[in-house]
């Protein structure tokens, strides 16, 4: 399979990007690491008439420390994050996903920014930003605004940007969450999942303070679940009360089939899931306890 022609323009400034797509107009793609984006011109998916290379934009590429959390540029490689000592320490549950995307070669050439951008509803990234209630940062032309994470995806493959917004950053708030637990099933090692699961939690003395249960995989974008949140935060955290509201898992969420599993079965995988990755966060409490 061949792209069909486009031009190809590299911006050294977000200024010349903005320039570019005043140039081109609706017909112009943003290129980062192109992992999702260079499939879907050779299938003829998508034919732009031109794409605009943001990788020389220097500002785009950072793993820093700021005032209101940890910020992670749109171009930052996962790879990167994969390695990072700052994500690590302030974001244990992002340092658990990230080896979960894909394979080496992907993750070292896909950007941080790209996957929330493409909003693949089946991906990682999109349901740790939700899940730990991240902060995207986009700019224009016309200035700059901070969407929250809830408030970003739309639908399969549809986002809150704007034409003419480039994703500049992710800023990940500090929080009171002390743990945290990231279960996925694939048919493959790399595959996209199946169904997943992303948590973070505030436990003390046994007891769910806060919790946010986000699912990927299971509809057209990240959910969070905050009807079986609640019921955890009811009771005791242990294993019976986990094994009391386990068959509420995803109540009231309609869950997509996909081209493998019917909705019904990926219900079960979800519920699967679930159960291990609360049973693994019981497990984390308790040798923290110990």
């Amino acid at each position: 399979m061949k792209s069909s022609n486009f031009s190809y323009c590299r911006a050294k400034t977000l200024s010349e990007a903005f320039d570019l797509f005043d140039y081109y107009g609706d017909d112009a793609r943003i290129l980062a690491g192109g992992q999702s984006l260079m499939p879907m011109l050779n299938m003829r998916l998508s034919s732009p008439i031109a794409l605009i290379d943001i990788n020389q934009i220097p500002e785009l590429n950072n793993i820093e420390e700021s005032p209101k959390g940890l910020k992670i540029g749109a171009l930052v490689r996962h790879y990167e994050v994969e390695n990072s000592q700052l994500v690590e320490q302030n974001l244990p549950l992002l340092y658990e996903a990230i080896p979960h995307i894909a394979h080496t070669a992907i993750r070292s050439r896909g950007t941080f920014g790209g996957s929330l951008a493409f909003a693949d509803p089946a991906a990682e990234i999109p349901a740790i930003t939700l899940a730990l209630e991240g902060v995207i940062h986009v700019c224009s032309k016309s200035g700059n605004r901070e969407i929250f994470a809830h408030d970003f995806f739309h639908g399969l493959y549809s986002t809150e940007l704007k034409y003419g917004e480039i994703i500049s950053s992710v800023v990940f708030p500090k929080n009171t969450y002390t743990h945290f637990v990231f279960k996925e099933l694939a048919r493959r090692q790399g595959d996209y999942a199946t169904v997943g699961v992303a948590i973070a939690a505030e436990i003390k003395d046994q007891k769910i303070i806060k919790i946010r249960i986000v699912y990927f995989g299971v509809s057209d974008r990240p959910v969070v679940d905050n009807k079986l949140s609640l019921e955890l935060m009811k009771a005791q955290f242990n294993q019976e009360n986990i094994f009391k509201v386990i068959n509420i898992v995803a109540d009231g969420i309609d869950i997509a089939s996909d081209i493998y599993h019917d909705s019904q079965i990926k219900r079960h995988l979800l519920t699967v899931v679930v159960k291990r990755a609360l049973l693994d966060l019981l497990g984390k409490v308790n040798n923290a306890s110990n």
